[in-house]
This record gives structure tokens, C-alpha cells and sequence, in this order.
């Protein structure tokens, strides 16, 4: 169902050399051989030996004619257009030459698929006897069958016997019984078949990897370059589907899958990386239908490959018994829909990426049995050809410390399956008289200590699910490129497009989701420092200083920006430049234009993206410095309210308790004044009652005098109403009586009050403005003064952080320059003189026994830590740590040992117990001692505490600056070099500027 070639390859001087290939193959279709579909023929080569074989080939390998053979005929089709049967023939026999295939075994293949067409021709009749267990099962024709078994070069009687007899072995008491079986006319057909598919299974398996072996390479397992193309059927879905189908269909799901990881999910990874936004795109997931056919968890019902597993263990079971379990187990599940009541019995449904498919399990367990026969092939081991029984013999008795006697080393050529067990690569041009004796030997000691190893049950669905396994594996952890073909027309004519079925397979294949991942996604991508190569050279003069300046992201940005390219174009990655379908051509044209007429516009949109740049980066500078001063006012707060609230619960607690002891020491007077004081309250509630029985008369009496009120109000208010409307209709009749002068006054004294108003308003005006615009411009005084104390706050206190950190950086170079100095002004008899007073130092580190001198030992100790009463005072991990060194490798390290170790005098400054003392933190000695034993030391990292360590995170360039500290007081020149770079980046990341100034400074 599909192939797997593989072409290696090995880098010599920057080029690849051809090393090898290896070619593998998945599931071989058995079943073809015994029976086709309509309108679908055997496999090729069995056509094309039969119309291309010549006349002495056809008398020495008894070929039949194709309509006479019943493994041929069945379909009613024997012949393909565009197929040349007789040229194809000629090709093949070439090809297996250009292998080295010897001829021997190409003569023993072909009278082999011979004798395969001959045996499909054995039919079987009973022959009845005098009583019922007499009647037993014979050939038709036993020339057919004598002349199958001579091509096979086998026995005829022996292989009558094989495929009418099964031998059956008990065990009792310790004893074996062997006795034979006589079988029914249809297990005779199934052994002649299963024989048939056996035979030309292993020959077809030989010849695979006979072509591995001539085209592998001793070295090809070491090779990591290959190119490999998998070849593998689409999904199907027919009429009537078996266990082919089953198997292919699982096969693409797995690619889909694979597929969708590749295309899909390594996309919107890609996205999530580099921080791009967009559109995320649904595709549809199979991972339910993988589960389906794979799934083997405890707990779990068992998957439909691993079901077929189990069933065909058991004895007895039959197809229905498994689709009886197939819908016991996975009723319900999403991928698994429940078939036509009328089929359930021998169908079961599943819902693949592509579809439904309804699945027929006659013939499941047979074809899901791999395993042949011990009678079958010990038959099969005693042919006269000897490359057939070599095949047989060692799947009888596999001995593989032989295995390279027959040709080439097998170690490298492993299978996609995984598995490491291979059938021998035979070359019977080195098989002699010598192998034969071998094998014979071998046959005889098989057959004398122990019986033939009984093959166990084989699922070749298990294997099938084993090798799609480790194929997705490999295609996983290599560059997969994918071919989509898609089929015009379901019957494959030629010039028909069928637009409906061929859009159902895009849609089944993910296409459309594809195209919809680069409808809304990025598919061209730019790295910026290609952009800054491709555009640098094209921009003005006067830009190109301070575009070079800026980082490659910052100048692709710029250059955007620039060219006013539009924003849904393309988006900035951390890495890269994304570009949308057809976006990039926008920024191609940039190398074209002309930039004397788009110079201007260009250097002012670049200026401009510069200020709004630093503009922004100031606002959100000023911004974080204000959430972190409110975040320290906030913890500040938060750490005085909880101070205060466990002061105020320790006060509770203590009050609760003098509450308590001050009440049990009152129970018995409280008691007693209860007693006592029930007389007056019962008075007290008496009087009470009568106190509130008055106040409720009492009220009682003010609601009625307040509602009399109210009566009486509301009288007068109508009364009063009436008489004010009949007033203002006297003065209204009075108005309408009066002459148009007076209406003439009293408009004419209006407009004069309004002129009035307008003229003071305006004055007012004039002196108001002017006020307003004083105060409103000491108002943004104030404010600016305000943002401009809390922005200088800031920046002085990193100011006096960087002083801080230079002058430390530059006393340690200052201290060096000037050893260094001191050291090229010696004059030559000083030099001389320091030489000799070195030497005589040296040898007085190894004095006579008898002399008495001091000299330091070979190790020594050294206890590094500060005293114990400055625990607590000094910024240092508290006690000390012992540490042991060559004192040799002291005296050559730097400054502080040197001059220590030098000094024999020193040999006696230890302490009590036999270290010499250094007070000094010992949290990085470890990596100095490192340092100055080989040369080298890992430099610390930042630390973030775990749940229970109650030492402070620390960041990377504090602990750095530790280190540094440490590496200089020790005099570590080399060290204190390599570090002091590593702390600058750390904190002042990769500024050009800042780091021409240090080298300037001599600080780097």
C-alpha cells in the first residue's frame, strides 16, 4: 500500500556525496494474490512473465496462459491500457542485473510465481470410504498438483499431505503425541491460499531487501542528510470495504495529522514566537479517530486495531464476535456513528477526516493473521531451491550470528517500523558447498535438540500501527514537504472536471483552511538584517548615519514608515519582518523609486518616526517609573496594616482573656443581682405600661388636632386662590386699557438696560481674559515643574548607580595598569635581582628535613567565610565552607594567593584547625577555585528561590557584579576581563554609543 525510499547523503568539502539508499515498504497487499476486485488485475509481474517471457523461458519455467490460471481470471481483467506487458518484462530483468541479482535466483523467483499460478489451480474433492472417518479430501488433478509442487521444488506427496492433513500435537503427563488431521474442503482451500500468499510474501520480502543490501553503504546509518519521498494510497471509500481500507485509511489519518501539525500548528507556533497577531484558523482535528484505531489504556476500551489483536487470539472467535465487540466497546464515541440496524451485525461506521465510511469485517480475522503454519513452512524449508528453503529455514530457526554468510552486512539497514530483527540479505553467489553443509547441519541439530520455535500469533494490524508509529516519528523530526493530489472525476477519466467532487476533497484535505491561513496570516517572511542590506545602500546620504544607528527592527520600522507603506501590510516580529499575501511588492518598489523626488518627504517621515520614537519611549519610561513608585507606597502600606493588625489581634487575644477571668470571678454576685433585682423590675414594667399607654393618648389626641388643621387650611387656600385669580383678571382688563405709549417707554427703557449690560460686560472682559491667561499659564508651570522633580528623582538615582558602577570598574582597571606599569619600569638588575630572589624563594619551599625551614604542604586547606561577629553586618552567606588546593596552583594564581603563597612565612598562620584563613564571602569561591585550577568556570546565573528557600531572588547581573567583586579582590586579571563586558551588556544591554565610550575609558 505504500513505499518509503530513501536516498543518503555525506558532506565531503562542503558538498553531498551520494552514500546509499534503502527503499521500505508498508503492508503488502496478500489478499491480492489469491482474489481481486472487478476490473482489477493480479499484481503485474505475473502478467508481464507470462506475455514477455520467451519460448526456451516458457518451456523451463512451464508458464501457463493467463485466462487458464484461477488467480488471474477471477476479475475478467487482464490486460491495462498504457501498460506494456512485454516491455515492462524486459525492464525488470534488467533492473534485477543492474542489482547483481545472480541468475540462479532470478530463475528460482520466476519458477516460483510459476508454480504460485499453479497451485491456485489445485482444487479439491472429497473421496468418501466405507465409514464416515475414512472420507477424506484429494486434488482434482494431481498433475496440476505434481506440476506446482516440481516448480516449487517441493514433494508432491508431501505437499498433498501439507494442504489436506494438519498435525496436531498434545501434551499429557508428560508425555507428546503427534497425530494428523484430516481437513474439510474449505480449510483446504484456505491452507492452498495462506501457502500461496506465504510463499510469495517471503520472496517479495527477500527481494526488498536484497535491493537494500546492493544499494546500502557500510557507513549509511551514520548519515543524518537524506531525501525520502512516501508514496502511499489516498484514503478509499467503496461500496464494500474490508480490512484494506481499514489499514489505508488509518495510514492517512496519521499523515493528516502529521499534516496539521506541520502546516497548521507549527504556523500559529511561529506566530505566538515572535509575538504576531492575527486571525487564528480552525482545522479539523483527527486526533479522535487516531484514538480510535490506536487506543490501549488501562481502563479504556481498547481501539479497533488492538480489539482485532484480542479477538484473534481467542479461539473460536469470529468475525461477528468482533463487530459485536467493536459496538459494545465504542458505542457513543463521536467518530464511531452507529450503522444500519439491518447491518450491524457485520458492519461498523467511522467517521474519518474525509468522511464516513462503512467497513464490512468478513474476512477480518483471517487477514489480520499473519502467522504461517509450522507445517507449511517446514515444507517450504525442505525445497530444492535453495533460496526458498534458506528464506523458510531461517524463519524456522533464525540464528543470526550466521546471518553474514550469506552477503553483506545487515546492521545498517533498519526498517521504519523500528524493528531490528531482519531477514538475511542471501547472495547465492558466495552460497557453496561449504553453506549448504551449514545449513544442513543446522537443520539437523534444529531437528535433533528441540522442535521448530512455533511462531506466535501475528496482528498485522498491530504491525501496521507500529510502523505508522515510528514513520510519523521520522517524518516528525525532519523538513516534510507536502503533495496534495487531487482527483478530477471519481471514475479518472480524462478531460472530465467534476467541480463538486473535487472541492469535497479539498475541503476532506485541509486546503481551504490552508488558504485560509494565508488569507489572514504572514507567509512571507524578511529577516532585518536582510532589510537593512537590501536598503541601506538605496537611502540619502544624510539618513544613512541614523538609520545605521538603529537596531535592524528599528530600521526596517523606520523605513515602513518612511515609505508610507500601509499598516495591515505587514506586522514586526522579534526576529523577522511579515509580510501579508502580495504585501512584500510594496516594499520592493522602494529600491526603484526615485529618491531625488522622494528624498525630502522621505528624511522628514524618518525624522518624524524618530521624535515620536523617543517621545514614546520617554512617556512610557515616566509611566513605569510612576506605577513602580505607587507599587512601593502600596507594599509600604501593605506591610505597616499587617504590622498594625497582629499588634491589634495580640491585644485582642490578651484582652479576651483578662475579660474572661474577670467574669468568672463575678458569676456569684451577677447570680445574687439577678435575684434581687427581679422585685423592682417587675414594678419598673408596670409603670412602663402605664408611661406608654399616656404617650399613646397623647398622640392619638395631636393626630386629631393636626387633621382639624389641615381641614381648615385647605378652606382658607381655596378661598385664598379664588380671590388672587379674580384679581389678576381685574389687573389683565386694566393692562388691555392702557394707550401704546406706555408700551413705547417701556421698550425703548429696555433697550437701554441692555446696551448698559453689554457695555459693562464688556469692560469686565477686558480685565478677566488677560487674568485667566496668567493663571491658566501658571498652572502649567506648576505642573511641568511637578513631572519635571519626579522625571529628575529618577534619572539622578540612576546617575549615581552608573557612577557608582564605573568608579568601581575603573579603580579595578586603575589597580592593574598600575601593576602592569610597575612592572615594565623595572630596570634590568632589578629584574634580575626579583628573578634570583624567586628562585631562591622556590627552593627554599623544599628545605633539608634537618634544617628546620618552613614550607607550605603539597594541599592545603582553606577556610573561606568572615568571622561569626559579623553575622548579620556584612551582605555575606553566613559561616564558612572548607575548600582544599594544590599549593603549587596557588602561588600561580593571582594577586592575593601569589603574594600569600610566596611568603614562606606564612606556612604557619593557621588556625586550630590546620586552615589558613580567608575572610571572604564563600558563595562564588567555588567557581574562582575552578577558575584558577583549569582556566575555566561556569559564571553564576540569576537565582529564583524555590517554595521554602528563604534566600532572595537575585538577578543576573547582580550576581555577575558579586562575582566580579570576588574575581578582583582575589586579582583574577584574565577573569575580571571577561566578566566586566558581560556585566556592561547585562545592564546596558547593546548600546554602540555607550560602548565606544568605554573602550575610549579603557573600562572594556
Amino acid at each position: 500500500f505504500g513505499k518509503y525510499p530513501r536516498i543518503s547523503f555525506e558532506p565531503v568539502n562542503g558538498e553531498l556525496r551520494l552514500l546509499g539508499a534503502s527503499i521500505e515498504t508498508y503492508l503488502l497487499e496478500k489478499s491480492r494474490i489469491v482474489r481481486q476486485m472487478p476490473n482489477e488485475r493480479n499484481y503485474h509481474v505475473f502478467y508481464e512473465v507470462l506475455a514477455g517471457a520467451s519460448a526456451e523461458q516458457r518451456s523451463l519455467w512451464s508458464l501457463p496462459e493467463p485466462g487458464n490460471c484461477h488467480y488471474l481470471n477471477q476479475s475478467g481483467c487482464l490486460t491495462v491500457a498504457m501498460h506494456d506487458d512485454p516491455v515492462e518484462f524486459t525492464n525488470f530483468c534488467q533492473a534485477l542485473r543492474t542489482m547483481d541479482m545472480p541468475d540462479v535466483s532470478m530463475q528460482t523467483l520466476f519458477m516460483c510465481m510459476s508454480g504460485l499460478l499453479y497451485l491456485g489451480n489445485v482444487n479439491f474433492v472429497e473421496e468418501h470410504g466405507q465409514t464416515a472417518s475414512s472420507t477424506k479430501v484429494v486434488p482434482t488433478d494431481p498433475d496440476v498438483l505434481k506440476q506446482a509442487a516440481v516448480l516449487l521444488g517441493l514433494d508432491p506427496l508431501q505437499l498433498e499431505a501439507a494442504l489436506t492433513l494438519r498435525k496436531m500435537t498434545t501434551t499429557a503427563r508428560g508425555q507428546t503425541e503427534t497425530f494428523m488431521v484430516n481437513l474439510d474442503l474449505t480449510k483446504c482451500a484456505y491452507t492452498r491460499d495462506a501457502l500461496s500468499k506465504a510463499i510469495y510474501s517471503a520472496l517479495f520480502e527477500w527481494a526488498v531487501k536484497f535491493v537494500n543490501t546492493q544499494l546500502c553503504s557500510d557507513n549509511q546509518n551514520d548519515a543524518h542528510v537524506f531525501v525520502g519521498i512516501l508514496d502511499i494510497f489516498g484514503f478509499e471509500s467503496f461500496a464494500t470495504n474490508g480490512f484494506e481500507q481499514l489499514l489505508i485509511n488509518f495510514a492517512n489519518e496519521k499523515l493528516q495529522a502529521t499534516f496539521n501539525a506541520h502546516v497548521f500548528m507549527a504556523e500559529q507556533e511561529l506566530y505566538a514566537i515572535e509575538g504576531i497577531s492575527w486571525k487564528s484558523v480552525q482545522w479539523p482535528d483527527n486526533s479522535g479517530c487516531i484514538n480510535l484505531y490506536m487506543q490501549k489504556e488501562r481502563g479504556k476500551a481498547p481501539g479497533l486495531l488492538h480489539l482485532l489483536d484480542e479477538v484473534g487470539r481467542l479461539p473460536s472467535m469470529t468475525d461477528k464476535d468482533y463487530c459485536a465487540r467493536l459496538h459494545d466497546a465504542h458505542t457513543g464515541h463521536p467518530n464511531f456513528p452507529r450503522p444500519d440496524r439491518r447491518n450491524v451485525t457485520l458492519c461498523f461506521k467511522v467517521l474519518h477526516y474525509a468522511g464516513e465510511v462503512t467497513y464490512t469485517v468478513t474476512g477480518f480475522l483471517d487477514k489480520n493473521n499473519d502467522t504461517v503454519s509450522n507445517d507449511l513452512q517446514e515444507l517450504c524449508s525442505e525445497s530444492e531451491h535453495d533460496l526458498l528453503a534458506l528464506i523458510f529455514d531461517e524463519m524456522l530457526h533464525p540464528l543470526p550470528e550466521i546471518a553474514p554468510a550469506y552477503g553483506k552486512d545487515t546492521s545498517n539497514v533498519s526498517s521504519m517500523g523500528g524493528s531490528t530483527d531482519s531477514v538475511p540479505k542471501l547472495d547465492l553467489t558466495r552460497a557453496s558447498t561449504s553453506d549448504m553443509s551449514v545449513r544442513s547441519s543446522r537443520r539437523s541439530k534444529a531437528a535433533g535438540c528441540s522442535a521448530p520455535i512455533s511462531k506466535a500469533f501475528s496482528s498485522l494490524g498491530v504491525t501496521f500501527s507500529r510502523q505508522m508509529t515510528a514513520m510519523v516519528a521520522e517524518l516528525n523530526s525532519t523538513r516534510c514537504n507536502f503533495v496534495r493530489c487531487i482527483k478530477p472525476n471519481y471514475g479518472m477519466q480524462p478531460g472530465l472536471f467534476d467541480t463538486q467532487y473535487t472541492v469535497t476533497q479539498l475541503r476532506h484535505t485541509g486546503m481551504l483552511q490552508c488558504c485560509e491561513l494565508l488569507k489572514h496570516g504572514y507567509p512571507t517572511r524578511i529577516a532585518y538584517s536582510e532589510v537593512r542590506e537590501r536598503y541601506s545602500s538605496v537611502m540619502l546620504p544624510e539618513l544613512k548615519a541614523l538609520l545605521c544607528s538603529l537596531r535592524p527592527r528599528d530600521f526596517a520600522s523606520a523605513i515602513l514608515y518612511g515609505f508610507e507603506v500601509p499598516r495591515h501590510l505587514y506586522q514586526l516580529g522579534d526576529t523577522r519582518l511579515f509580510f501579508r499575501a502580495g504585501g512584500v511588492a510594496s516594499l520592493d518598489e522602494i529600491r526603484h523609486c526615485d529618491m531625488t523626488v522622494h528624498g525630502t518627504r522621505l528624511a522628514k517621515r524618518v525624522h518624524r518616526w524618530v521624535a515620536l520614537r523617543r517621545y514614546h519611549r520617554a512617556i512610557a519610561y515616566t509611566l513605569m517609573c510612576c506605577q513602580l513608585v505607587w507599587l512601593l507606597r502600596r507594599v509600604r502600606a501593605l506591610a505597616a496594616w499587617r504590622m498594625n493588625y497582629s499588634i491589634v489581634r495580640i491585644y485582642a487575644r490578651s484582652l479576651r482573656r483578662l475579660y474572661r477571668r474577670v467574669v468568672s470571678s463575678k458569676r456569684a454576685a451577677l447570680i445574687q443581682a439577678t435575684a434581687r433585682m427581679r422585685g423592682p423590675r417587675l414594678t419598673f414594667k408596670k409603670h412602663a405600661a402605664a408611661l406608654f399607654a399616656a404617650r399613646d393618648a397623647k398622640a392619638l389626641a395631636e393626630k386629631e388636632t393636626y387633621a382639624v388643621i389641615s381641614v381648615q387650611a385647605v378652606l382658607r387656600g381655596n378661598l385664598s386662590r379664588l380671590q388672587f385669580r379674580r384679581e389678576q383678571a381685574a389687573i389683565a382688563e386694566i393692562k388691555n386699557k392702557c394707550s401704546s405709549a406706555t408700551l413705547l417707554q417701556s421698550l425703548f427703557r429696555g433697550m437701554q438696560g441692555r446696551r448698559e449690560c453689554a457695555r459693562r460686560l464688556q469692560a469686565l472682559l477686558e480685565v478677566l481674559i488677560p487674568q485667566v491667561e496668567r493663571l491658566q499659564r501658571w498652572w502649567r508651570v506648576v505642573l511641568s515643574e511637578k513631572l519635571l522633580r519626579k522625571v529628575r528623582s529618577v534619572v539622578d538615582r540612576y546617575t549615581d548607580g552608573h557612577k557608582a558602577l564605573m568608579r568601581e570598574l575603573s579603580a579595578m582597571r586603575t589597580t592593574y595598569a598600575s601593576l602592569a606599569a610597575a612592572a615594565t619600569e623595572l630596570s634590568d638588575a632589578e629584574r634580575f635581582l626579583r628573578a634570583s630572589f624567586q628562585n631562591r624563594s622556590r627552593n627554599a619551599e623544599v628545605p633539608h628535613k634537618s634544617s628546620g625551614g618552613r614550607r607550605f604542604e603539597l594541599w592545603v586547606s582553606l577556610k573561606v567565610g568572615f568571622p561569626p561577629e559579623t553575622a548579620g553586618v556584612l551582605p555575606a552567606f553566613a559561616g564558612h565552607q572548607i575548600f582544599s588546593a594544590r599549593s603549587a596552583v596557588l602561588r600561580r594564581a593571582g594577586i592575593y594567593f601569589k603574594d600569600f603563597f610566596s611568603d614562606p612565612t606564612n606556612a604557619e598562620k593557621r588556625d586550630e584547625d590546620g586552615h589558613f584563613r580567608v575572610q571572604r564571602s564563600w558563595k562564588h569561591f567555588d567557581a574562582i577555585l575552578d577558575y584558577i585550577r583549569d582556566g575555566s568556570c561556569a559564571l553564576p546565573k540569576a537565582y529564583v528561590p524555590s517554595t521554602y528557600d528563604n534566600r532572595p531572588a537575585s538577578s543576573e547581573e547582580q550576581e555577575l557584579l558579586e562575582f566580579l567583586r570576588e574575581a578582583h579582590f582575589y586579582g583574577l586579571e584574565p577573569l575580571v576581563d571577561l566578566v566586566i563586558p558581560k556585566v556592561i551588556s547585562l545592564k546596558y544591554g547593546e548600546n554602540p554609543q555607550l560602548l565606544q565610550l568605554l573602550r575610549k575609558r579603557g573600562i572594556i
